[in-house]
């Protein structure tokens, strides 16, 4: 049994090296595909002349951009994605979505429709660990025990002698190899196993070391978040404190993850003799964490007290912090050498030490039980009911485009002097046009993400950033449900301040202002377990410092917000927005939802393109009119390259295209704005004169596309025909804004205090009138909306005392105390 286990060894061996070899030479062979026929039912209809089929064939496993497709057993060609759509002709694509789901896009040879060609679709996908450099390193690794077995077979004069001349001589060698082998390596695993146990006092140390540096970095932050304004100012203390060891947890969780992987690579040093080299890896890890707090204290002091920080450094001062940081790590470096008594004795004694591995071992047990108590808090998403058939189509593209505070007075469509919107007035004549549109914030993130969620800044609580939403309110949202309807969606705005992922929609969009949430992994995977308020607050501490490192190290530009916003020339480019959605509109999968939101006329100094109405102006004060005039033509323009662009690729007549604005110029919520909808078709086309507000917009669309609207929307949809001309539309403002810390015009730490909290005053519409409610002096102001057309009865117009009643009325529907009020 001995001899036939050693020959099934040594053969089992020199299989695995002739198969190495096959790899290296040929690893195109049939027997290293996965053969896959294709459920032509499963086929789904995209645009042009591609069709659709979801991969669901694991990445990690498979190769699936070298996948080889045939249609009735020939061979079909593998080209762009683009040219698939364009050009058909039996080509084929594998694309990967932003979420990582890979899709084979195809084309029947003769551009007919492969769902009921009644062809056959076949897929060859080879394996990923195939491959010519695969194949030769599996014959290096296993190479050695290969010479070593010829060598002491054929070479050693002693065991060719038996070999060659004694019966049964194969056997005898084939026994002292074994022998020979075994007692090799027992004798070198032995020497290691003695060195490595003399290296776990070393681990123990530097796992008590890291996870210390962990839980330090994180208070620090967690300190530097909970005492300006941010996302936790109006949570209690013992959810801050959830957050905290939530993420100290976490952020450990991975140090210990790489402490392991360098025990690993210890133990490969020690193995190979190599240790002296490999000793010093582990040390990189608290260095690291410790390197990066030093950082972020001297940039939070410097900016503090001087104004001065990374986010203002450039050129030579932008290289002197990166020689800093060199400088902090080496310093930090050479110190924890010192400390683990690798340059010289340890000057820890054993007594401190265990102290510090009982706090280690405390914080990471209290934080695993607030982890676990928490856990059973179900994630809340937007539930989907029944879709109806949309008659000889399919669901439609969505583009939302809007520019920020664009006052329906300065807009000819709306019967203003000057000819500001040519491309507008023509889509008028076809589209459905709300005459008398509101916001519903004075803030475009509150403005914005009550679009999206069709409920007001006082129910969600975000009026201005640092506000996010929270809890259900982070699930309950358009971009969440077409999502969910298999949408692939986007936003095109302005980081921190139109930015979704900022404000904590999840599960709404696949790529927001150039980036995906999956590329953070860790955030992504809290925010699955259902730690919403955590993996926000990993997914920031992640953003300040990669943003700083990747800043100092010239690898990537920080900005700052808030001057890119308010001055034209740092602004992020509107044509450069509207060439990036051209490109998706031309390569996204559709059915796609595209926010886009422009800042060319958000003031006070406007940007735009030409000048026609400011005709040999300078804009060298604020609110220039002339200028906004400009500027609101320059966004007529743009929306005329995106129509042209949606009737070229022939996607126009398959697109609900909605203009929308967040608020009026200078951030008014008692002025008329611009809100128009063009569906396929040319369908519902009119003007509408009763009062609507930007929470109609996601009812709208649910309507068109037979999605009955959730509960928690307090929107009306605009196709119902019968709306109430009694209804008020609400609105309100977060002011109180100024400078934080790093630079960011936000709320002030202040404002967020009872009764009120962020909100500075509570607007209300009521037929052609507004009235104002200022939250801090409570004090009410009213006037007429200007231009307005809508048509009251008297039954219509409210009372003062009935408008302060609906007032309170909504304030306690949304939690606040109205005790005060007069």
């Amino acid at each position: 049994m001995k001899r036939i286990t050693q020959l099934l060894v040594v053969s089992l061996y020199f299989v695995l090296v002739t198969i190495s070899v096959v790899i290296a030479i040929k690893p195109g062979a049939s027997i290293f595909y996965s053969k896959q026929t294709i459920d032509n039912r499963d086929l789904v209809a995209d645009s042009g002349f591609a069709f659709r089929y979801r991969l669901e064939n694991s990445p990690h496993i498979f190769r699936l951009q070298k996948a080889l497709l045939n249609e009735d057993e020939q061979r079909l060609n593998r080209t762009p994605d683009n040219l698939v759509v364009k050009t058909g002709s039996g080509s084929y694509a594998v694309s990967k979505s932003s979420e990582g789901i890979y899709y084979l896009y195809l084309s029947s040879s003769d551009n007919t429709n492969p769902i009921t060609n009644n062809r056959n679709y076949t897929l060859y996908i080879p394996f990923a660990f195939i491959s010519h450099q695969l194949g030769f390193i599996y014959f290096l690794i296993l190479l050695p025990g290969v010479i070593w077995f010829l060598f002491f077979t054929f070479v050693l004069p002693e065991q060719r002698t038996e070999l060659l001349h004694l019966p049964g001589g194969a056997f005898l060698v084939l026994d002292r190899f074994f022998s020979r082998t075994v007692a090799i390596l027992k004798g070198y695993f032995l020497k290691t196993w003695d060195q490595m146990r003399g290296k776990r006092a070393f681990w123990f140390r530097l796992l008590t070391m890291t996870i210390l540096s962990a839980y330090l970095y994180i208070f620090l932050e967690w300190l530097f978040f909970i005492t300006m304004p941010s996302f936790m100012s109006i949570m209690n203390v013992a959810a801050k404190l959830k957050i905290f060891l939530l993420t100290g947890l976490v952020l450990s969780v991975i140090c210990i993850m790489a402490i392991i992987a360098f025990t690993i690579i210890e133990v490969i040093g020690v193995l190979f003799r190599i240790s002296r080299f490999t000793q010093y890896l582990g040390v990189l890890i608290p260095t690291l964490v410790l390197s990066v707090i030093a950082l972020l204290l001297i940039d939070n002091f410097t900016y503090t007290v001087f104004k001065l920080g990374i986010s203002t450094s450039g050129g030579i001062s932008r290289a002197l912090y990166a020689v800093l940081f060199a400088i902090i790590a080496i310093y930090i470096y050479a110190a924890l050498l010192k400390f683990f008594g690798m340059r010289r004795k340890a000057t820890l004694q054993q007594h401190a030490h265990n102290r510090a591995s009982y706090l280690a071992l405390g914080l990471l047990f209290i934080s695993l039980f607030s982890a676990f108590a928490g856990f059973n808090q179900a994630v809340q998403s937007p539930t989907v009911t029944t879709v109806s058939d949309l008659p000889g189509t399919k669901l439609p593209n969505i583009l939302l485009l809007g520019s920020d505070g664009v006052s329906a007075k300065n807009v000819s469509v709306y019967g203003y002097a000057r000819d500001t919107t040519p491309v507008l007035q023509q889509l008028a004549q076809n589209s459905l046009v709300a005459e008398n549109a509101f916001t519903n914030s004075g803030n475009s993130p509150g403005s914005v993400v009550s679009l999206f969620t069709s409920k007001l800044p006082t129910t969600t609580r975000l009026g201005f950033i640092p506000d996010i939403l929270k809890g259900v309110d982070s699930f309950q949202h358009l971009p969440g449900i077409l999502k969910s309807m298999g949408y692939s969606t986007y936003e095109l705005g302005m980081p921190l301040y139109v930015d979704s992922y900022v404000f904590n929609i999840q599960n709404g969009f696949d790529i927001v202002n150039g980036r995906s949430r999956k590329s953070n992994l860790v955030g992504s995977f809290v925010q699955e377990l259902g730690y919403q308020e955590t993996s926000y607050f990993i997914n920031r501490l992640t953003e300040r410092a990669s943003d700083r490192l990747l800043h100092i190290l010239f690898i990537h530009k920080m900005e700052n917000p808030y001057i890119q916003v308010t001055k034209p020339a740092d602004k992020l480019d509107d044509p450069t927005k509207i060439s990036q959605a051209i490109d998706i509109f031309d390569q996204s999968p559709q059915p796609w939802f595209m926010h886009i939101h422009l800042l060319g006329t958000h003031g006070d100094y406007f940007e735009l393109q030409t000048q026609v109405f400011s005709a040999g102006e300078e804009q060298d004060q604020p609110w220039m009119t002339d200028f906004y005039d400009d500027a609101i033509l320059s966004f007529d323009s743009y929306v005329g390259k995106v129509i042209n662009q949606l009737k070229a690729n022939g996607q126009f007549n398959n697109t609900i295209l909605i203009i929308y604005t967040d608020h009026a110029m200078g951030w008014q919520v008692n002025q008329r704005i611009a809100l128009m909808i063009h569906f396929p078709g040319d369908s519902y086309a009119g003007r509408i004169t009763q009062n609507v507000q930007n929470l109609d917009i996601a009812p709208t669309v649910l309507d068109y596309l037979g999605v009955q609207k959730p509960d928690w929307m307090a929107g009306e949809s605009l196709l119902s025909g019968n709306l109430d001309n009694n209804r008020l539309i609400f609105s309100a403002f977060a002011g109180k804004q100024g400078y934080d810390e790093n630079n960011v015009w936000t709320l002030k730490q202040e404002v967020y205090k009872p009764p009120f909290y962020q909100f500075d005053y509570m607007n209300v519409i009521n037929c052609r009138k507004w009235y104002q409610l200022d939250l801090r002096a409570l004090s009410w102001e009213s006037g007429n909306v200007d231009g307005s057309t809508t048509s009251c009865s008297p039954s219509d117009i409210l009372t003062f005392e009935a408008i302060k009643q609906a007032t309170a009325e909504q304030l306690v529907k949304d939690g606040f105390d109205v005790s005060s009020l007069p």
